[in-house]
This record gives C-alpha cells, structure tokens and sequence, in this order.
C-alpha cells in the first residue's frame, strides 16, 4: 500500500503541486500570524515584569520628611535601615536645591516648581533602580559634567540630547535670602553639565497626567560628590531604596519595623513596588486581550481554509481513484492516494507558520512598556509555538484522514447521487423545455461542480441519471437511455458526454457492471 502511495505521489507530482503549495501557503501564512499575535499578547502581558527584573529593583521605597525643616531632608537613616530584620540592601537618594541658571547667572524658579533634580552617591539609577535610556545613552558615573532626564523635564528645560545646561547648587540658607532668584545670590557650586541621554525610571512607564506634569533630572554620583564637598547638606536622603531578603513577601513585616525605629517627628511615605506591577499590568491588559482574540480568530480561520484547501485537493483525484478501485487496488490503497504529499504539505505548513511566527516576535511587545523592553530581538515563546504546530499538524492531519477515509470508493456507492443534487432551479429549467446548453450552463452556476477530471462529461451523465427514478441505482447509462423523461436532445447529448466519458476512462469502464438483458 506504501509502495503504491508513493508512486502515485511520485507520479502526480507534477501536475498536483499548484494545489500542494496553497495547502502550504495558506497553512504557513495564516497559522503563522495567528501563533505570533497569540505569544505576542503573552510577551505584553509580561512585557513589565521582565523590563522591571532587567533593572534590578528595589522591593519597596521609603521617603523620610522633617516638618521641623519645613518638609526637607530628615536624618540620615542609611545605617538604622540597612540593619532591620528582612532587609538586604539600602540605597540613598539625595535631592539638594539644584537649579537651571540664566545667561545673567539667575536660577529658573519657575521651572524649578516643576523639576526635580538629584542623585545618589552609592548606585541608585546606576546600579539598582536602572534608568532605562530611550535616546541617547547613560551618564557615566564617573563624570560630574553629565546627567539624563525624562522626556518632560528635557520639555521643561526646552532642551535635547546633547545640549549642555548650567546648574547651579544653593544651601538651604541661600534659599531663604530675600534676594533669593536674582543673580545677586550665587551659587556654592556651579556647573556646565551636558544633556546626554533621555531615560525612564523603572517605575515611571505609566503615568497619570499629575505625574507628567513633573519632571526628573539625574545627575551623576561624581557631581553629587563634588556637591557634598562644598555643602554637606547637599547629601541629605530623602528617599531609601530598600531590597528585601524574601522580595515583596515580607513588605509588611519591614514596613511595621521601619515605624517603630523611625525617630520621633519625622513623617514617612512607603512605596511598595508590586502595587506599581498590578496597575502596568492592568495598562496593558486590553492590548494583550486584543491581540490574543486576534489571533484566536486567526487560528480558527488558519484550520478551516486548511481543511477546505486539503478537501479541495483530495477531490481533485477523484476520478483516478475509482479507476484504481476497478483495477483492483484495495479500498486503503485508493485511500491513500493523493494523502502522502497532503501530510507532507500539512507538515511543511505548520514549520512555516513556525518560522514566520518567530520573524514577526520583533513586533511585541506592544503597549506603553515597548520602548524600554529591554530584549528588543527575536523572542521564541516555545509553548506558543509547540503547541500550534501540534495544534496545526495533529489537526488538520486528522482532517485530511477523515476527508480520505470519507472518500474511499468501498463508502461512496452513493457519492454519484450526492455530487449530482441541484438546485430547485435547474430542476424547473429541465421540466420547462430549456435549452441543453440553457440547462448545462444553470448546472454549472448553481450546481456541485464535482464530477473528478472528465468536466462537463462526467457532470452532464451524472447529473441525468439521477433524474431517473426507477433506476436510480443503475450504474450504466444506456438503460435508461430512452426514458420517456428526457427528450431527444437531451438524451443524444448525454450519450456523447458517455461516451467521451467512455473513451477517457477504458479500464474504469471495462471493468464496470453490463447491463442486464
């Protein structure tokens, strides 16, 4: 049966493989879209997460406030917090009046309302909280004379990447002079410092338009040093990065630890980062959803067009089957024929939706978190992919057994009366007197089409003898060749059809049932 399969393969090769390559094409191009939206919508669900993990997150912030100060730094708390039970690692931020200067030496208040601008001199933004930088590139630690900022601070400061801003450091006592804002008051340290990078902290992805109304300037550890060695005060914290030994687990423990050993007076804010995952991953739910049903559609139209594709190309070897079976081939033989390079193109679909689906991974994530993601490449989501290839081959693989098996000679006695059913239309035209070429052409429009590779022969006999009802089981035609149903014409023109049909197919109809005397 094998041996006979393929050379049949081998043999129709040739003429079938127009009909094979769109079983491929339609399997590849269809199922391959529809496994890339579908991981598409897994990769921005979790687009978050891995950017946040890429970052080196701190678990939970506390920022510390003095209202003795009017608001300002309390003490330093780095020692106290980096020995609490189920702390592992603190970090400082320090953010002193630093301000953008004027050509005449005057600092900017009214941008400095909406701008913060600070630092860290032990690796906050540079070694734990990661600035992800979205043009440009980081400031290097080591140097005082550079900084990044966000998209609105650049806004604020009308300026880009590259473009060098004058800074200005003032104490706090500078502050409070009455000349405070004009360029009678100079700063304690003043510097030239050049824009080079555009960055978003990791918990600044999605903001509500209060955030946006803010922004954020980060200059160097370098700087932040030089500043402490004019003014002390300047490396004041005012928010600790904390990182826990058991991560967000133990986010309520820390926190009730930190209240009882705060000092008396100071107020304090907790940040949990968790929260901030939850309200990222409800930004960019609606985008992964759509994405997902996209591609769940996309599925279920990659295996109808498949299945109708391989119905399509079985039925065209119809014809060739039944002469098989009338030369003795077994009921599986026939079945097989035509089924070894569907499979095969079955198979080669499916890796073409494969590789198509990883080529199409650089488009996602989509969403707000795409322009920081860190792995920007290719992105192989293997359960997505293993599972629609097995989805695909195991699928319509099964389809194309059953359409076989459903047309095995031995199960389709009545397969002539099936493929000859018309429309009530045709019927009419026939009992109306209509003309042959009148009745063949509201066959063709509205009929089955189906009749194997004879066309219009095998067509035009089936359908006819259908007609006959006493007969209907007959398998040779001229039986009932002059039935008083059928006129004339009609019955001349059917026995041409026979008997091209007779001289395409000489094995077939020598083998076929002679008709009773």
């Amino acid at each position: 049966m094998l041996s006979v399969a393929w050379y049949r393969t081998r043999a129709t090769f040739r003429r079938r493989w127009p009909g094979y390559l769109t079983v491929v094409a339609l399997i590849g191009l269809v199922g391959g879209v529809a496994m890339a939206s579908i991981a598409g919508a897994r990769l921005t669900q979790s687009s978050y997460p891995t950017f946040l993990a890429s970052t080196n997150p701190s678990d939970m912030n506390v920022s510390i406030y003095d209202p003795a100060t009017g608001g300002g730094p309390g003490p330093t708390l780095t020692t106290m917090l980096s020995r609490l039970p189920g702390v592992k690692r603190v970090r400082a931020v320090a953010a002193p009046t630093i301000a953008p200067l004027a050509k005449d030496g005057a600092p900017d208040l009214g941008v400095l309302n909406d701008l913060g601008i600070g630092g860290s001199v032990d690796g906050e933004y540079f070694a734990q909280d990661r600035l992800a930088v979205v043009q440009g590139r980081m400031a290097n630690p080591g140097r005082p004379k550079e900084m990044v900022m966000d998209a609105t601070a650049a806004r604020l400061l009308r300026v880009h990447v590259g473009q060098v801003v004058t800074l200005g450091l003032y104490t706090d006592a500078q502050t409070n002079l009455p000349d405070f804002g004009t360029p009678r008051v100079h700063p304690v340290l003043r510097l030239p410092v050049k824009v080079v990078g555009i960055a978003v902290a990791n918990n600044g992805v999605v903001e509500d338009d209060i955030d946006r109304a803010s922004g954020t300037a980060v200059v160097t550890p370098a700087f932040l040093r030089r500043a402490v060695g004019v003014s002390p005060t300047a490396g004041a914290p005012v928010l600790y990065a904390l990182q826990l030994d058991h991560g967000g687990r133990n986010v309520t423990a820390v926190e009730q630890e930190i209240t009882r050993h705060l000092p008396r007076g100071v107020t304090h804010e907790f940040h949990v980062t968790s929260r901030v995952v939850a309200e990222v991953e409800l930004a960019v739910k609606p985008e992964a959803i759509a994405v997902g049903g996209f591609g769940a559609i996309a599925a279920a139209v990659a295996l109808v067009l498949g299945i109708q594709a391989i119905s399509r190309q079985l039925r065209v070897g119809g014809g060739e089957r039944q002469v098989l079976r009338a030369l003795g081939a077994s009921p599986v033989a026939t079945a097989a024929d035509g089924l070894v390079a569907v499979l095969f193109a079955v198979l080669v679909g499916s890796l073409v939706a494969v590789g198509l689906a990883a080529g199409l991974s650089p488009l996602f994530p989509l969403g707000p978190v795409r322009p920081v993601y860190p792995n920007r490449g290719f992105s192989l989501d293997w359960t997505v992919l293993g599972l629609g290839f097995a989805v695909l081959v195991v699928g319509l693989g099964a389809a194309a057994l059953a359409l076989s098996y459903r047309a095995m000679p031995n199960r389709a006695a009545g397969a002539g009366a099936e493929a000859t059913r018309s429309s009530r239309v045709v019927r009419g035209a026939e009992t109306t007197g209509l003309s042959v070429s009148g009745v063949l052409g509201l066959h063709f429009a509205l009929g089955t089409g189906r009749g194997g590779q004879n066309g219009a022969g095998a067509i035009g006999v089936d359908r006819y003898r259908s007609r006959c009802r006493n007969c209907r089981r007959c398998l040779h035609f001229r039986q009932r060749a002059p039935h008083t149903r059928f006129k004339s014409s009609l019955v001349r023109m059917e026995l041409e059809l026979r008997t091209e049909s007779e001289q395409r197919r000489p094995s077939a109809i020598a083998h076929a049932p002679q008709p009773r005397q």
